[in-house]
């Protein structure tokens, strides 16, 4: 074809291109017209079928060009039924008595919920008396969850109406007199504490404890050692606020007396470690539904590291709900206001105790790029110092005591964020000076199901990163201890292996906690293998430990306390991997700082363990688990034999 047929072609285009626009503009004014009073937009499909498509008809081969055309603006959208509904008169009808209900629906919203939440507040009361009547006892579980959920309404109820008058007229005016006063109350307020702690702990017995067992005083030395090496460590000695290190220790003194020595503490927290334990075995169900096979065949993929999927899915629900949210502001609120820190630092360390290190820094992290040096030092303390409670759950499954692992990621929070204030003392004036005043990033799922979906994935993703690390780690171990065998032959010291060295190495850290000293061989060996490998291991190894006496009781509750951290090189470089991305511009300042990070949070969860190995009692047997973690240990002792040397 020559170039005139080209042009030919090209203005005959050209010309069915107006063509179809004139349509086109005519029926959308058409149509727009005849829509304006009900709000509605124009649809494509209302450009071709409108009735008036019949005074100018467009072809198929038009239709194609029009749909095709990129002139023709035209905004896509599904049929929202409000135009040239199908059907007859009777689902007409319907749709209309569909429309009024939802229209009344949305205008009785608040009544409709409100009428909602009374039906089943007055079902449960008839429920609740019900069971009162039956059995008092064992409807105690019952009516102590109601009697706190009764508190917790009352409180919120208050709150909303009358908090602002009670806040003026009673709390204001001591607050203000403390202000106004300030240089007498900050020693004024300490004075009075450490008067009522001295008091409460001779009133339990604590100090007869040190008489009958003076060997235990090793733990409080080994306190006073790890804070003063800290010091020695610090960035700048000079500027440490020791103000912060008192209440990050007297804090952790204080909860490891309610929760070690005081009934009180026993009793809730020996309550809680129960019911988690129990929680946690409903994961053999889903488990065995789907590996089909007894779980004791494969202990640790098919019984223990399943608990990680089940504890990110309920995680995921609490915190969709808020529960996680309020939780994590009211243990921050307790840290800022004893020991004054910032909060980002304070909502931090609280979410490290719940939820870990790779998710708590998301909460704040539209504030992470204005911290100071300081405050992200803690942040990384913080984490790698605390256990996640999702990973929590898979070292309950080994028959450690459920119990001790909650109170050590509890006292471990106070001492991260006093630890980190030696290491890197505060030289600015933080940004967030107030935790109530954070945000805390809500998730974005639509629904509750959603969000609990979306976490079990995320448990999935732990899954794999767990058995990745395990299967790296140990096969690494066992490579070292070779290579070291072969080394040591040499020398006439076939024996030599990388738990030997640990041994060695960390043997004053596992005395300063006050283990006994026929154990700090072992317990020194431990710290080595959660240090350099990681605490998976670790704990895996505490448990065949137990399993064979190889170990005392008071050494495994100290054991069970150190190990309790982040605080290896792995979970350095996950610290890392997540903070980079929030912080892209500090990345550089951030890997020198979690370096620093790690050695602070060691010394951090060496100090939980000095608080522990002070206050436990051996013949109280608090929190045994050894009637469980006999069971366990029997299916992780072959998994362990070729890594694990404790003859030496």
């Amino acid at each position: 074809m020559d170039n005139h047929g080209h042009k030919n072609l090209a203005s005959v285009e050209n010309e069915a291109d107006k063509h179809l626009l004139e349509i086109g503009e005519s029926r959308r004014s058409s149509i727009q017209s005849s829509r304006t009073a009900k709000g509605g937009e124009v649809k494509l499909g209302d450009l071709l079928n409108h009735p008036k498509s019949k005074q100018n008809p467009v072809k198929a081969d038009d239709r194609a060009i029009l749909t095709e055309s990129e002139e023709v603006h035209v905004e896509i959208e599904e049929d929202d039924g409000d135009f040239n509904l199908p059907g007859n008169q009777f689902t007409k009808t319907i749709d209309k008595v569909e429309q009024d209900i939802m229209q009344a629906c949305r205008e009785h919203k608040t009544g409709i919920w409100y009428g909602i939440g009374i039906f089943f507040l007055v079902l449960y009361a008839g429920y609740f008396c019900w069971a009162l009547s039956l059995d008092l006892w064992r409807a105690q579980g019952l009516w102590i969850i109601t009697i706190c959920f009764v508190v917790l309404a009352i409180y919120k109820f208050i709150q909303h109406r009358w908090g602002d008058v009670i806040y003026l007229h009673i709390c204001a005016p001591p607050i203000g007199h403390v202000r106004k006063h300030w240089r007498i109350w900050r020693w004024l307020v300490p004075l009075i504490l450490i008067v009522l702690f001295v008091l409460f702990a001779w009133w339990i017995d604590v100090f007869k404890i040190f008489r009958e067992r003076p060997h235990q005083l090793i733990s409080g030395f080994g306190l006073i050692v790890f804070i003063l090496f800290s010091w020695l460590c610090s960035k700048r000695r000079g500027r440490v606020q020791w103000s912060v290190v008192f209440w990050g220790v007297g804090l952790q003194l204080a909860l490891g007396i309610f929760i070690l020595r005081s009934t009180a503490g026993y009793v809730t927290f020996n309550f809680l470690g129960d019911q988690v334990q129990t929680f946690l075995e409903y994961t053999d169900v889903g488990s065995e539904f789907v590996f089909s096979a007894p779980l004791e065949v494969h202990f640790v993929l098919f019984k223990v590291l399943p608990v990680i999927i089940f504890c990110s899915y309920i995680v995921g629900f609490l915190d969709y709900v808020g529960i996680m949210g309020w939780t994590v502001k009211v243990c921050a609120w307790v840290m800022q206001y004893t020991m004054g820190v910032s909060g980002v630092e304070a909502l931090c360390a609280a979410a490290n105790i719940f939820v870990g290190h790779t998710i708590a820094p998301v909460m704040v992290k539209n504030y992470l790029p204005d911290v100071t040096p300081s405050e992200l030092h803690c942040v990384a303390v913080g984490g790698l110092a605390t256990i996640a409670g999702t990973v929590l759950g898979a070292y309950i499954s080994f028959g450690i005591s459920a119990a001790h692992l909650i109170s050590a990621s509890v006292l471990s929070a106070p001492a991260a964020i006093a630890v980190a204030k030696i290491f890197y003392p505060e030289t600015r004036r933080p940004k967030t000076l107030n935790a109530s005043n954070i945000i805390i990033e809500k998730r974005k799922e639509k629904n509750v199901l959603e969000a609990m979906v979306n976490a079990a994935q995320d448990g999935l993703m732990i899954f794999g990163a767990v058995v990745c690390q395990l299967i790296a780690v140990l096969a690494t171990l066992a490579f070292v201890n070779a290579v070291l065998a072969w080394l040591g032959s040499m020398v006439n010291c076939p024996q030599l292996t990388f738990q030997l060295i640990c041994r060695y190495l960390l043997y004053p850290f596992a005395w300063l906690m006050g283990v006994e000293t026929a154990d700090c061989e072992i317990v020194a060996e431990l710290i080595g293998v959660k240090t350099f490998l990681n605490e998976f291991v670790a704990y895996l190894q505490l448990a065949d430990l137990v399993k064979n006496g190889a170990i005392s009781v008071r050494s495994q509750v100290i054991a069970t306390y150190a190990l309790c951290g982040f605080t290896s090189l792995d979970s350095l470089g996950i610290m890392i991997g997540v903070l980079g991305p929030m912080i892209p511009e500090r990345k550089g300042e951030l890997v020198v700082t979690c370096i620093r990070a790690i050695f602070a949070a060691t010394i951090a969860c060496c100090m939980t363990a000095c608080v522990a190995g002070l206050l436990y009692d051996d013949g109280r047997r608090l929190f045994d688990s050894s009637d469980i973690i006999d069971d366990v240990a029997n299916a992780t002792s072959p998994f362990l034999a070729n890594t694990t040397d404790t003859s030496m």
